[in-house]
């Protein structure tokens, strides 16, 4: 019943009143049923509700906010026939001061199915992937256009992956689009379940290439030899950058910008922080290499 009850797609306070009901109701043709019985079922809801609850208590972070009116205030995103402004949804933790109902990427050249509701900078980074990534990988691979997206979620108030239970998800601010399938010019569909790990060659290379193949839109691919153009790349594109980092350091005899001492300063506090946990949270000292030598 539990686990009946956990998969259905409710709110959480719905998904509490219908464990404690289930859990507390006393079954039919049963003259006596033992107090006892009953008792850890109706604790189990209280701690179920109370576990929920607290993460929706939580004020939602003023950067978010924050960056929402600077989005709109920068003219990256525009109002039109495919990008409107909706009512502020959402209550302490979760929702958006200006969130937007997209219907199309790019002016509509990219028809969004159904309507999206998130939020200016999500909406601004996806038309650029669109125009970008996406719309490569449909030239490179289909020799054609993506024309339209099918979306399975956008802006709901729950945690992550649908969890009742820790963090909430960026889907409760509007910061997440989950993209089911692509449409091309000619019709055809390519899911991402199906053309994932499971389609063509061609299917599956039209998906990595859209997904990991990008570049962030901070980086100038101007400075990348054209050999790099249609290779497998990753990490909002950084993958290609580092390569040729490395190469110029090799060949100019001179310190790549992320080099051996930069990358022990990102890494070391994550593996501290890491054996911290393992020691139940006791205070670690983190190394400084200290910086590259001239």
């Amino acid at each position: 019943m539990l686990r009946q009850l956990k998969s259905q797609k409710t709110n959480d306070a719905h998904w509490n009143l219908s464990l404690a009901t289930a859990l507390t109701r006393r079954p039919r043709n049963v003259e006596k049923v033992p107090a006892t019985t009953w008792l850890p079922a109706s604790a189990l809801s209280l701690i179920v509700a109370a576990c929920s609850v607290g993460r929706y208590a939580e004020p939602r972070a003023s950067w978010r906010a924050d960056a929402e009116e600077q989005c709109l205030a920068s003219g990256a995103v525009r109002a039109s026939a495919y990008v409107q402004s909706a009512d502020k949804v959402g209550g302490i933790s979760c929702g958006m001061d200006h969130p937007l109902k997209v219907s199309g990427f790019g002016d509509g050249a990219v028809v969004v199915a159904p309507p999206a509701t998130i939020n200016c900078p999500m909406t601004a980074a996806l038309d650029r992937w669109m125009d970008g990534p996406v719309q490569q990988a449909g030239r490179g691979y289909f020799g054609q256009r993506v024309v339209g997206i099918k979306q399975i979620a956008s802006y709901g108030c729950r945690g992550r992956n649908g969890s009742h239970f820790g963090p909430l998800s960026e889907h409760a601010f509007g910061n997440a689009l989950d993209i089911a399938a692509f449409r091309l010019a000619d019709g055809r569909e390519i899911t991402v379940l199906q053309g994932w790990g499971h389609g063509t060659p061609q299917e599956e290379a039209f998906l990595r290439a859209a997904f990991t193949s990008g570049s962030a839109p901070v980086h100038d691919r101007a400075r990348l030899p054209r050999e790099f153009d249609n290779l497998h790349n990753g990490h909002e594109g950084s993958h290609h950058f580092l390569v040729d980092d490395f190469v110029t350091a090799v060949n100019t005899r001179s310190l790549p910008s992320v080099n051996a001492w930069q990358a022990a300063r990102y890494t070391l506090p994550g593996i501290v922080a890491h054996e911290s946990a393992r020691q139940g949270g006791v205070r670690l000292e983190i190394p400084d290499f200290g910086d590259a030598p001239q």
